[in-house]
């Protein structure tokens, strides 16, 4: 008797929660769909990324003694570069470039002497994606003196071409590709025929350990090695085309890997030139949806 009263009891409270999560029907036979359970959004996550940008570089002999001091000027936000401007050990003024902007691009670059007079500027062209597709050269009465063309797929730059005042073409570069990674460069002449060629090769994390250059003919001219201590270059040596070393870059670089001291030897480690680097920082804002 007991058993019987269970099973009944069990049966009814299966009944009652196969009707209440079962669609509702009505008396006309129609079926309800269930509400769909909307999905919580994620809250984008704020990310904020240190920008480093240089203000300052000053060339040194090896003595230590000034050679020139070069000073970077932009605008309030540290965004774009308003002005470029060298001077000798005196400081005295010796050239300087001004930058023109249309939204975030420069669209001119105008290059002074040390008397203020314009020598030339040069007016840049862009596709959609920001990539710079032409640079023409004017000299201070408007008169082209040059033109680069560049020809891009992606965001990869895959020709270079360069004519000459007239518009004849002087030479093109051509970039070749890796998957990502531009593993050669050729050098032709007005012609197309072939000049010099750079190979590059790369490591594990996709940074340059060595660039080859070829001649027309396929032989070694020479070469540059790069070495790198945590992702940072900290070392460039430049090789003749025996492999012997003609001279070497070590780079000294802050905590943020930014170059502050880049100083220039012979093989013999006997410093040359010595270049130091300033920066400002800004802070860019970001969001992430995760």
């Amino acid at each position: 008797m007991m058993k019987r009263i269970y099973l009944a009891a069990l049966a009814a409270a299966v009944l009652i929660a196969g009707c209440a999560t079962s669609p509702e029907v009505k008396e006309s036979g129609e079926v309800k769909k269930a509400e769909p359970v909307a999905e919580l959004k994620k809250e984008p996550v704020k990310v904020v990324t240190t920008v480093y940008y240089p203000v300052r570089e000053t060339s040194l002999y090896a003595d230590g003694s000034v050679d020139e001091v070069t000073v970077y000027t932009y605008d309030e936000k540290g965004e774009k570069l308003l002005k470029k401007e060298l001077f000798d050990s005196d400081t005295v003024l010796q050239e300087r470039e001004e930058y023109e902007y249309t939204g975030d691009l420069p669209v001119v670059k105008k290059s002074f002497d040390k008397n203020g007079d314009l020598q030339n500027y040069h007016a840049y062209e862009y596709d959609g994606a920001g990539n710079v597709v032409s640079d023409i050269i004017y000299n201070p009465k408007d008169e082209i003196q040059s033109k680069s063309e560049y020809s891009w797929d992606g965001n990869k730059k895959i020709k270079w071409s360069v004519f000459d005042a007239s518009g004849a073409l002087f030479g093109t570069t051509e970039y070749i590709y890796e998957g990502d990674l531009n593993t050669k460069i050729i050098n032709r002449n007005s012609a197309g025929e072939k000049e010099e060629s750079f190979v590059i090769e790369y490591n594990s994390s996709g940074l340059p350990v060595k660039k080859t250059e070829f001649s027309a003919d396929g032989k070694i001219l020479g070469s540059r090695s790069f070495e790198y201590k945590d992702g940072i270059l900290v070392l460039e040596k430049v090789l003749r085309s025996n492999g012997s070393v003609k001279r070497k870059i070590v780079y000294s670089n802050d905590e943020a890997g930014n170059p502050v001291e880049i100083i220039y030897t012979d093989s013999a480690d006997n410093v040359q030139e010595r270049i130091k680097k300033e920066y400002k920082s800004r802070e860019v804002v970001s969001y992430v949806t995760e």
